[in-house]
């Protein structure tokens, strides 16, 4: 936790009057208060309170930041405690709030194992309040520059959960509303926090986005909330009044050979130039091995978690942080709040399962450590699908990335994608012919694999972006001056309105069919560009079969009963069986149900 303090008259330290806030009961048995202001030096810190016992203090060699160590008693009521800070200059008296655990926001329901969720940024949606879209007056606001901040917020977001609920999603993933550098427009994704417990002015105000919370509870939808651990932002006070001499890893570029932390006999000082450097050499690298910034980090979860109900955390930069401070910080998570989902960021150049593994939970690794984290995004799968429905790669990429799920502890719990904020749009990286088609047949593919999803927003009517920040386009209808509303089926172009209905179909079926996102897949075809497979569960059997090729693609059912779940494929009787026919550049989704088939029996003939 941190606390503001302001310069006081002389030398005596001053506290302000805005203070953060714990909670009673609580799991966590050492509270760690960080507090701002000048003249800490000789400081000593007591408190008269039974429950609450100073373990220890450390003042920052400039004397601006004072770190307080408590210790927690059980037996802690809801209530103000004091603290008295004592100086060779004055004393000044903080009183620290604990509230009723039992006051906490409702929520904090998890993940199940096939979300929908859908990855928006804030600042990019809706504009529902205009009057925060330069809230300081420092010209920030700027929706012809693609770096700038656009006018996002919030109540725009709160106002457009219903077209979230109607889409089918059942998770919304916002990047980061941490408050970022007021002069600093470029900072509108939120990743270069400098604040860790305040909403950024563009967005709103912590009130609001507790509604939005509230209000997506309300509709069904969960939230995953965005948590920036690795680094702070260039701007942050840190790197000019660093608590400790060690809050901070020195300034040099980070190693992204993420293969390297796989290797026991690797150099510990390649590794460490992979957990220490500052990404992008502009980053300020958090030192997570200093026991303060640890603590830190952890209470900074816990305390947004708790305050918001938000269900789940994205863990941004994962592998570029020590595995055993990951372990702890999941551990602090799961003692806490026991149903919270964690997802990390593993995104190695080129995606490679091996990596990505060996940062999912479920299985401790040769250093000794379970992260702890029961997910990461599959990021060698989205490029797999990426280059074979946009780029015509065989078929059978698909298969030969999916046979890695054996690296993972729990394969069904990963999450599968298309792209996100760090990618060009699906349909700008695809070939200029048939960029829907594309995108169709690759949103059935995803739709129909193992584990969660997560979904770009824009990406449903077909948004176009190249590199970072054409990749982040405002959604159109979400601001003033809009020429038209894709919110709507009115605003949506014809090819728009009918991706956008076949996403919405894929998505509604995924959360009927649930029970596929952990069954085994069969594949009965596999050609360059054409694929049939199957995903069984009991004697009920799902084909999916996607054709980009310009002939038809034929397949025989091997089952009595057959419904068609989704696409434009046809179903004939023949013989006494059951054809499917795709048209080219088509798929189609078919139930299936085998009346003799015995549980665990695998035969197939075709």
């Amino acid at each position: 936790m941190s606390n503001d303090v302001s310069q006081g008259a002389s030398c005596s330290p001053a506290l302000s009057a805005r203070f953060h806030h714990w909670w009673t009961p609580t799991a966590l048995s050492t509270l760690l208060l960080l507090c701002y202001g000048e003249n800490f030096w000789g400081a000593r810190v007591e408190t008269f309170e039974p429950a609450l016992v100073v373990r220890q203090w450390q003042v920052s060699p400039d004397g601006r930041s004072l770190l307080i160590w408590l210790r927690l008693s059980p037996s802690l009521s809801p209530r103000p405690y004091r603290l008295s800070i004592r100086t060779p200059h004055g004393e000044v008296r903080l009183s620290f709030l604990f509230k009723s655990r039992h006051a906490l926001p409702f929520g904090r329901q998890g993940l199940a194992d096939n979300e929908v969720i859908y990855l928006l940024m804030p600042d990019r949606f809706c504009d529902g309040d205009p009057a925060n879209n330069d809230p300081k007056g420092l010209s920030t606001f700027d929706r012809t520059n693609p770096r700038a901040y656009h006018g996002g917020d919030l109540k725009g977001l709160r106002d457009r959960l219903p077209y979230l609920k109607d889409l089918g999603v059942t998770a919304i993933w916002h990047t980061p509303i941490y408050d970022n550098d007021d002069a600093s427009p470029d900072e509108y994704h939120g990743y270069h926090p400098v604040d860790h417990f305040a909403v950024d002015e563009h967005l709103g105000t912590m009130d609001e986005y507790r509604a939005f919370v509230r209000e997506a509870h309300q509709l069904g939808l969960k939230v995953v909330q965005d948590h920036v651990l690795n680094h702070c932002g260039p701007k942050h006070p840190w790197v000019q009044h660093p608590p400790t001499p060690t809050w901070l890893h020195p300034k040099a570029p980070a190693d992204y050979r993420l293969a390297l932390l796989l290797q026991p006999d690797a150099p510990a000082e390649a590794k460490r130039r992979i957990t220490d450097g500052w990404l992008f050499g502009i980053l300020p690298d958090l030192n997570q091995d200093d026991p303060a910034v640890a603590q830190f980090l952890l209470q900074h979860s816990l305390w947004w978690l708790a305050e918001t109900g938000a269900d789940a955390v994205r863990v941004d930069t994962m592998p570029y942080m020590p595995r055993p401070f990951l372990q702890r910080w999941r551990e602090a998570l799961r003692q806490e709040f026991p149903k919270v989902t964690v997802i990390g960021e593993v995104l190695p150049v080129p995606p490679d399962p091996k990596v990505q593994a060996f940062f999912q939970g479920g299985r401790v690794g040769y250093d000794g450590v379970d992260t702890g984290f029961e997910s990461v995004f599959d990021f060698a799968l989205a490029v797999a699908i990426r280059e074979v429905f946009g780029r015509d790669t065989p078929m059978g990429r698909l298969k030969e990335v999916l046979e890695a799920d054996s690296l993972y502890p729990t394969p069904h719990r990963l999450v599968g994608l298309l792209g996100n904020h760090d990618f060009p749009r699906f349909v700008t990286f695809a070939k200029p012919d048939r960029r829907f088609d594309r995108l169709k047949l690759a949103t059935a593919f995803l739709l129909t694999t193992r584990g969660s999803v997560q979904w770009y927003y824009g990406d449903e009517i077909g948004m176009e972006g190249g590199d970072d920040s054409d990749n982040r386009r405002d959604f159109p209808g979400g601001f003033a001056g809009d020429l038209r509303d894709a919110f709507s089926p009115k605003g949506r172009l014809p090819e728009e309105e009918r991706l956008w209905q076949s996403v919405r179909r894929l998505f509604h079926l995924r959360r009927q069919w649930a029970l596929w996102m952990k069954a085994p897949t069969y594949w009965w075809r596999l050609e360059a560009d054409q694929i049939v497979y199957e995903r069984r569960h009991k004697n009920l059997r799902m084909f999916v079969a996607l054709n980009k090729s310009q002939r038809l693609l034929a397949y025989r059912l091997p089952v009595p009963t057959v419904r068609l779940l989704w696409g434009r494929g046809r179903l004939a009787f023949q013989n006494g069986q059951w054809w499917l026919f795709v048209p080219s550049w088509e798929g189609a989704i078919v139930l299936g149900k085998d009346r003799h088939r015995k549980e665990g029996d695998q035969r197939h003939s075709q």
